[in-house]
């Protein structure tokens, strides 16, 4: 795997300007993945992710993160201690994933000038807020790093280790997994040995993301990795829900039906323990949504649009950012597809199927941030033949 130490000192200058103004700023005690992190720092327990009390083990957040920033505190302390070494991580981190995308596009496309451009784009044009308090940038460059290894001529060999690199991604966010294995399925034969192959992904997947879901069993009662989609579909999908976070925050629909700000959420997550009440919260969306299919699809359909070109306000200038680097990655998904460009199909396929959760629940600019390397080499690639064509 190259990483190229130039972009990655490029890549970490052009976002070291943006903890003077960073979109979501603060280290206090609302963000779950610090919670978590402040618990297993002070107990060794994952346990306690909400604001408003005591709720006992979780499995509201994967556990790669909060137990990186729990060695953090451990270092440094909370409060100035965690902030600053989450934020220099976070650069960091930026500095990496840059430095990854001269190699992943080549990887893409067959083409070294893609992937310079893509990193150029990334350098020039903010369109990845920092976001210190969640490990956004960290998994996207992990992300990059599979793309980069995942290569044609897969054997069992390196599909196992594959899929253990996708299941290791999965403990930091699992919607990365799933553009992993649509990578995996791309490269993957049209024969029965595609059998083979994919079941050695699984398993690799399974021995490193597996004891994670046994410990969620053991302790919660659930195999799933992740138990914050309850809570997380209730307060998108109901009769005061908008299509984006702040005007949800705004109305104070958000407060009185996320369980991280409402009383009565955790209470019921004390009472009922997280695992049926996540199962309770997903029954209750999806009911709700079938009662009222109207607004479930305005809303979808507002989401859709806002994933891909976010609301700029109070998300301003990495909305506009967003908005430039999509529309150049349409162009640069035509002309990919006329010129039989190797990659764009997977890459289009991840613009379809990873987003779909997204459309059903409050937008959030970070919500992007797993696939927006697609736009940047797709971008990248139209940057590039309009270079050699110039030349």
């Amino acid at each position: 795997m190259r990483i190229s130490w130039g972009w990655f000192v490029l890549g970490c200058l052009g976002v070291c300007w943006q903890p003077v103004a960073m979109l979501q700023p603060g280290f206090g005690h609302g963000w779950e993945m610090l919670n978590v992190a402040r618990s297993l720092a002070e107990s060794g327990t994952f346990q306690n992710p909400l604001l408003v009390m005591p709720t006992g083990p979780t499995a509201m957040v994967p556990p790669g993160y909060p137990l990186l920033l729990s060695f953090f505190i451990r270092l440094f302390g909370d409060g100035l201690g965690l902030a600053w070494s989450a934020v220099i991580l976070s650069i960091l981190g930026y500095g990496l994933y840059v430095s990854l995308l001269p190699a992943a596009g080549e990887s893409l496309t067959g083409d070294p000038g893609t992937g310079r451009a893509a990193a150029l784009l990334a350098v020039i044009i903010p369109a990845f807020p920092l976001m210190p308090q969640w490990d956004t940038i960290l998994t996207s460059a992990g992300l990059l790093g599979y793309l980069i290894l995942a290569r044609p001529g897969l054997s069992l060999r390196s599909s196992l280790g594959l899929g253990a690199f996708a299941g290791f991604l999965s403990l930091w966010n699992p919607i990365s997994a799933l553009a992993a294995f649509l990578r995996v399925l791309y490269l993957a034969p049209r024969n029965l040995a595609a059998l083979a192959l994919l079941g050695m992904w699984g398993a690799g997947y399974v021995a490193v993301s597996g004891p994670w879901m046994v410990r969620n069993y053991v302790v919660l009662g659930t195999w799933s990795p992740r138990t914050n989609l309850g809570t997380t579909l209730y307060v998108s999908n109901n009769d005061c829900a908008a299509p984006d976070r702040l005007e949800t925050l705004a109305s104070g629909c958000y407060s009185r039906n996320n369980a991280n700000t409402s009383q009565a959420e955790a209470g019921l997550i004390l009472s009922m323990g997280e695992a049926a009440y996540n199962s309770m919260r997903v029954s209750d969306s999806l009911g709700w949504m079938a009662a009222n299919p109207s607004k479930t699809v305005r809303l979808a359909a507002a989401r859709g649009v806002q994933y891909w070109f976010p609301d700029a306000t109070g998300q301003a200038p990495y909305a506009q950012a967003v908005w430039l680097i999509t529309a150049l990655s349409i162009v640069g998904f035509v002309w990919m597809a006329s010129n039989g460009v190797p990659g764009w199909g997977y890459m289009l396929a991840t613009c379809l199927v990873v987003p779909l959760p997204y459309y059903f629940v409050i937008t959030d600019i970070r919500y992007r941030a797993p696939i927006l390397w697609v736009a940047q080499i797709t971008g990248g690639y139209v940057l590039a033949r309009l270079w050699s064509r110039w030349k």
